[in-house]
Order: structure tokens, then C-alpha cells, then sequence
């Protein structure tokens, strides 16, 4: 079992984080993780790849929701390089998905902005990612990751409420001869 977010806290007040320079508001009690994007088949994570901050909402029940301007300035990448795969409708608006992962980046433990010297975790996401067009009315202020996202990588997680501090890791896997 390999921890992959360890003791990461989140606060009772709002919060900012700093993505390409531009400081972004973080809402009391969300859980800020720090992801990077990358087209789907990429086996070896590229560190120029930019990170830049993502919601984990356990009540979003896709994989991951992003708004396109944030696919361009934030991960880089634009819409026309990933492959389309289907649509989903978050706020009953038609979103396209696209065939990309998500990197999760490991934090130094207790700590939300500041980042292990590991590489990230690769969440292989088969149906992809949805990304928002930026007008769209209800699109993400930050992007989310959701709950399938977790489940498709086989992710355990674990809030602690009173202590304000979310730990994520592999499952262990069964070994027979032990």
C-alpha cells in the first residue's frame, strides 16, 4: 500500500493558492489537492508538466471536471490534441469528455502546498475527463476530481473531520502466502 496524499489539511477559513502566478481563492473546508493533466497512454510522468490545484468532491460522480481555459493556461493542453470519448451532463448541460489522466502529486506530509521528491501518482481514466467550455454557467471555479476518479484508481481515502486532514492511498493488495 503506497500513501500517496499523507495527513494533507484542509481549513474552517478561506484560504489562496497560487497557480502561474495568479492567486485563486480556496473556500472553507474544500480540500485542495494538486493534480497535472495529461493526454491518456503516457506511461512516464514528464516533470515540466505544469501542477495546478484541484477540488476533491466526493459528491461530484464523474472522474474529473475542469473548465477549458483552465485546460490551456493551467495543464497546458488544449482540447483539439485529446481525443474526444462522449459527453456527460454535470448541471444538465452537455460537457464533452476527453481522453486524458490525471496525475496526483504526493504533498510533504501535514503540508497542502508543498510536494514530496516522488513522482506523481497516474490515475488511468478510461472514460477521460470532462472539460467545461469556460462560458459555461455552472462550470468549476477549480476543478474537481471526483469519486469515480478515485474508485477507477482503486484509491482508498480517509477525512478526518475533527482534525481537519485527508489522507489517500493504494489498496493493499491480497497476498496469499502471508
Amino acid at each position: 500500500m503506497a500513501t500517496i496524499i499523507r495527513d494533507l489539511p484542509y481549513f474552517q477559513e478561506q484560504t489562496r493558492v497560487t497557480v502561474r502566478g495568479r492567486v485563486v481563492p480556496v473556500h472553507s473546508f474544500q480540500i485542495v489537492l494538486w493534480v497535472s493533466v495529461c493526454p491518456q497512454g503516457l506511461r512516464t510522468f514528464d516533470p515540466n508538466t505544469p501542477r495546478f490545484p484541484a477540488v476533491l468532491d466526493i459528491g461530484f460522480t464523474h472522474n474529473f471536471l475542469m473548465r477549458e481555459d483552465h485546460l490551456i493556461q493551467w495543464a497546458g493542453l488544449r482540447t483539439e490534441h485529446l481525443r474526444e470519448l462522449g459527453h456527460i451532463n454535470p448541471h444538465g448541460e452537455r460537457v464533452p469528455l476527453r481522453a486524458a489522466n490525471v496525475w496526483l502529486h504526493r504533498n510533504r506530509a501535514g503540508q497542502r502546498d508543498e510536494f514530496e521528491d516522488a513522482p506523481p501518482f497516474c490515475m488511468e481514466l478510461d472514460s477521460g475527463i470532462g472539460v467545461c467550455p469556460s462560458a459555461m454557467a455552472r462550470a468549476p471555479r477549480l476543478p474537481l476530481l471526483g469519486q469515480r476518479g478515485l474508485w477507477c484508481a482503486e484509491l482508498q481515502s480517509w477525512i478526518d473531520h475533527r482534525r481537519c486532514r485527508v489522507t489517500i492511498r493504494t489498496r493493499r493488495k491480497f497476498w496469499p502466502f502471508w
